[in-house]
């Protein structure tokens, strides 16, 4: 008895010292991307709350995430900061602060410029008690460009206010930015579009374009905006419950006449939140939900318009139609002159994502209505397509609002599901998240990264990150993971569990490798691996359905190392 509490000591003390190690580590985790979705890698150790991140390709195989920071209790201020394959940030500690003049900011976006760098686009109320919108851009080196922020509309007019914008790149360096306007000067409301380049010139005016404007009782809503033909763009947007498109050319001036044109001409029902996405050649493909059958809730559609005309008829195309609610769709370009849509479905009574692609002449790649990505009910957090082979899909599943765990998902060009049809992990951590408009891109290397914040340290929100490689393997990519130059024993997934867990381990030699499970008294519960391992990473599921509920410990023994963790089985 007495040496099982001797054991039972040694292994406590052991699980002390783990934790130890993460605190007092921390400043370690951030070095690289951690592969344990129970774990994540926090990106940010500043003081304060760390909030509303988003993220874009560096094209360099790394991101760049830009997020608002309350470590100075005097201002919220942008910071950014770039992180490379492996997750080690390249500019200074804990980001570098993208603007001196900006104070309160809200409604976070950013695309990347091309070179390595980005321009991150937000709402402010600096000049009175009204929003605007400005923009700024960082090189890859982290330095702010531009004399200061650019605001889309300049004078300044107190009677405006700004909202629900959406960018998207120039595909030149520069960014197209889209808003709803209500002036209250002549009392009509406006749909406004601006590109500014990579210089920082406002190629639009000073006051932007003026998509479409009409008397008060006709309102304007949901802009969206992508590249047209060659230094063109397309804006679409809500006209009383019809969707308009136009288009801009270079300087602002609108090509398809005064207000554009409703891209379902003839079809009647109610339809609205349009979202857009370039078909490669010149034209841009629509996602609307659409109410045109009475007896539907409500439906997802889908259009191409191009050279002022609607391409697949003025009907368009159903993407997901049903008795039941097709909502919360988004829209991607797929690499390959089409589109991928993904939307929440109620066919299942509890709401899961669909997706569906689509070509230039409106034909579906996949059934009819779309495939379900993921077989849990769970809500739609992002898509993103990084070549024109596949395409991700991020999830989010709550069992206590807004306490959630995010997942990922891969799905080929022709339908099918590389990593099978059980999804991944992104966070396994329990804890109130949130996500920001673009929480996840996919990197030039065809990882995808995900950023969020994460309210798991309460009451402190920080940011956290995860990244998962094209083969479905998460953590960074580096040339020598199959061979890994030191020992580790990785914390058990999931956890807790019932009754099956996987517990992963890498030996950077060929050793001799006992793998051994205890009960909380020190009793040897399970024996998991007893022989020579090859060097490399490797992965054992146990298999506690004959153990009781309760904590038990793994230890790990090589020739020159050995480690402990704490695991639960809650039966």
């Amino acid at each position: 008895m007495l040496n099982i509490y001797k054991r039972s000591i040694k292994v406590k003390n052991s699980i002390y010292a783990l934790l130890t190690f993460f605190v007092l580590g921390s400043n370690a985790l951030l070095s690289q991307w951690i592969s344990n979705p129970g774990i994540n890698t926090q990106l940010c150790t500043a003081p304060g709350n760390q909030l509303s991140p988003v993220v874009v390709s560096d094209n360099a195989g790394g991101i760049i995430t830009a997020w608002i920071d309350k470590r100075n209790s005097s201002a919220d201020k942008i910071y950014v900061q770039r992180f490379n394959s492996s997750g080690i940030p390249q500019w200074q500690v804990n980001g570098v602060v993208l603007s001196a003049s900006q104070q309160f900011a809200s409604e976070l976006k950013a695309v990347p410029d091309g070179s390595g760098g980005a321009i991150v686009c937000w709402k402010e109320t600096r000049s009175g008690s009204v929003g605007i919108y400005f923009c700024r851009k960082i090189n890859s080196a982290g330095i702010p460009q531009w004399a200061d922020d650019i605001s889309a509309t300049i004078p300044y007019i107190a009677s405006n206010e700004d909202e629900k914008c959406n960018i998207a790149s120039d595909e030149n360096g520069g960014i197209l930015l889209t808003y709803k306007r209500f002036n209250n000067a002549i009392s009509k409301f406006e749909v406004h579009a601006q590109n500014i380049s990579h210089d920082g010139t406002r190629n639009y005016g000073a006051n932007g374009s003026v998509v479409a404007t009409t008397v008060l009782s006709t309102e304007f809503d949901n802009p969206n905006i992508c590249v047209g033909q060659a230094g063109f763009s397309i804006v679409v947007y809500q006209r009383s419950q019809r969707i308009m498109a136009q288009s801009l050319n270079s300087i602002g001036v609108k090509q398809w006449g005064s207000e554009g044109f409703d891209a379902y001409s003839g079809i009647s029902g109610n339809m609205f939140l349009p979202r857009i996405c370039t078909d490669g050649v010149g034209g841009a493909i629509i996602a609307n939900i659409d109410q045109r059958i009475p007896s539907n809730n409500f439906d997802i559609y889908a259009q191409r318009v191009k050279n002022g005309s609607s391409l697949w008829g003025a009907a368009g195309k159903p993407i997901g139609v049903g008795t039941e609610r097709q909502w919360q769709h988004q829209i991607t370009y797929d690499n390959n002159y089409g589109a991928y849509i993904a939307w929440e479905d109620d066919r299942n009574v509890d709401s899961r994502p669909y997706i569906q692609r689509i070509d230039l002449a409106g034909n579906s790649y996949f059934q009819a209505n779309g495939i379900r990505v993921n077989p849990d009910p769970c809500g739609l957090v992002s898509i993103s397509c990084g070549d024109s082979n596949s395409v991700y899909i991020v999830t989010a599943t709550a069992t206590a609002f807004p306490n959630i765990f995010l997942f990922a998902q891969k799905l080929s060009s022709l339908g099918a599901f590389p990593w099978g049809i059980t999804h991944i992990p992104v966070s396994s951590v329990l804890s109130p998240k949130s996500l920001s408009l673009n929480p996840s891109v996919v990197e030039s290397s065809g990882s995808l990264v995900c950023v969020w914040e994460d309210n798991r340290n309460t009451p402190v929100v920080t940011l956290f990150g995860h990244k998962i490689q094209p083969t479905g393997v998460t953590g960074f990519n580096n040339n020598n993971h199959n061979n890994p130059s030191e020992f580790n024993l990785e914390q058990n997934y999931p956890n807790p569990f019932n009754p099956l867990t996987q517990i992963s381990f890498s030996i950077p030699n060929s050793d001799f490798v006992s793998l051994i499970v205890y009960d909380i008294s020190g009793k040897i519960a399970a024996v998991l691996v007893n022989e020579t391992k090859t060097a490399g990473s490797h992965t054992i599921e146990f298999n506690a359905s004959k153990l009781s509920s309760g904590t038990y410990f793994y230890r790990i023994q090589t020739s020159s190392y050995s480690e402990t963790k704490k695991m639960m089985l809650i039966k």
